[in-house]
Parts: structure tokens; sequence; C-alpha cells
């Protein structure tokens, strides 16, 4: 399978996946200033088929290769944000957000859309 990644890489999937399961968060974490030694990993190897695993979207995380040859792995990802945010114009280069980021003259979108973006609660101030 041939793959467009986000930073630009283009190539098969399987080229991503290191011997080192954890040679990418390992360099992650260096160039964040952060001792390898130090992260605290946890294993979500026990999750059986229909588990679920919810954690924070700036939360380091990732699974192995799919080592089956007839099922595929499915995922479903739901993602929380401010409802003030605002896209970046940089959301224009992305393949997955230029379509919902930009009116159809191609101007960005000063707020996010409801029907795509549907607010889901507000703060409750004391």
């Amino acid at each position: 399978m041939l793959c467009r990644w986000g930073d630009g890489r283009i190539g098969s999937s399987n080229m991503f996946f290191q011997r080192d399961a954890f040679s990418l968060l390992h360099s992650a974490s260096e160039k964040e200033g952060i001792d390898p030694d130090s992260l605290e990993i946890e294993s979500m190897s026990g999750l059986k088929r229909g588990g679920i695993s919810v954690h924070n979207g700036l939360t380091w995380h990732g699974s192995k290769k799919n080592m089956s040859k007839t099922r595929p792995r499915r995922g479903l990802g739901i993602h929380f944000i401010p409802g003030n945010a605002k896209f970046h114009e940089g959301a224009s280069k992305s393949s997955l957000w230029k379509n919902y980021s930009h009116n159809p003259d191609g101007k960005l979108l000063d707020h996010l859309p409801e029907d795509l973006y549907p607010l889901t609660g507000t703060a409750v101030e004391d």
C-alpha cells in the first residue's frame, strides 16, 4: 500500500514500522527534550477484539503492524476540540482537511460549521 503521510513522506506503510517498536517514540521524546528512559509505557496488549482505548489526543500513542493477512484493523477516532477553534491556513495543504476548512471559493472559513463540527458541550461557570 502506498501512503502519503501528513508530514509529506510518501512510500509503503511497511517502511514506517521499525524493528524496534519504540524507536519513533524515543526519537520524538528526545526532540521534545524528554529523557526516553523517563517515559512510562502503558501496554494495551490485553485489549480484546471490540475493546476500546480512550486517551488524550496529546498522548503519544501507536500500535504495531497488523500481522493478519485476512483481517484489516479497524479504528474509529472521535476528537474533541474547543468550541472556538479555527482552521489555520496550513489546512489548505492537507488532503484530509482542505475540503472542510475552506469555502467552495477557496477562502479559509472563519468558524467551524456546526453541521460538520457539532458543539457537544459548553463550559459551566461557577
